[in-house]
């Protein structure tokens, strides 16, 4: 509790710097390896599942406001996390309140999240999901270069190697079908 009402008064450098101190230290695995691998197997079908039909609700009728659709598409989640935040965390909230623990970061990422999902849902309604995967991509890459300078953190050899891959897969996917073509039988 002592540490957790300690970090607000953290700076973002200070708070990097104890995630990853937390990160690399060696932990036991309390279930098989194969089982994790199936579990994340699992979680990227299902995410992938997820968006495109996510996608085809929202380009189902491109009349409707988008908030509207929004409304629509989260209601049954919300109600569904309302209902285990209750079960789970109920004691708390009554004795503490809902809002107990939220400082400036908290509602930061509150509101980065909420704008984050009002142009995940722009991008789906009105480009595709390829659209939205690369948008993910250049944030992440754009998150990554940007801890250099702010956080002291090296832009590593794997960090580098991703940049050029997703700049390169970019370039590929907006390629014209006619340089595939002649590509293929060799005209340049």
């Amino acid at each position: 509790a002592a540490a957790a009402a300690t970090i607000g008064d953290r700076s973002p450098r200070q708070l990097l710097a104890y995630a990853m101190r937390w990160a690399v230290k060696e932990q036991p695995l309390p279930l098989p390896a194969i089982l994790g691998v199936a579990i994340v197997l699992l979680s990227s079908l299902l995410s992938a599942l997820a968006a495109v039909y996510s996608e085809l609700l929202l380009k189902a009728r491109m009349g409707a406001p988008i908030h509207w659709q929004n409304l629509q598409m989260y209601i049954h989640g919300t109600w569904i996390n309302l209902l285990v935040m209750l079960v789970v965390d109920g004691a708390t909230i009554r004795e503490r309140g809902l809002w107990h623990g939220y400082g400036a970061y908290a509602w930061a990422n509150v509101v980065c999240t909420a704008c984050m999902g009002l142009v995940m849902a722009a991008l789906l309604k009105f480009l595709d999901n390829i659209a939205r995967v690369y948008a993910a991509a250049v944030s992440m890459m754009v998150v990554l270069v940007a801890s250099w300078p702010l956080f002291g953190v090296p832009i590593s050899a794997q960090v580098a190697i991703s940049i050029v891959t997703v700049a390169l897969s970019m370039v590929q996917y907006h390629l014209p079908p006619s340089f595939d073509r002649d590509f293929d039988r060799g005209v340049s």
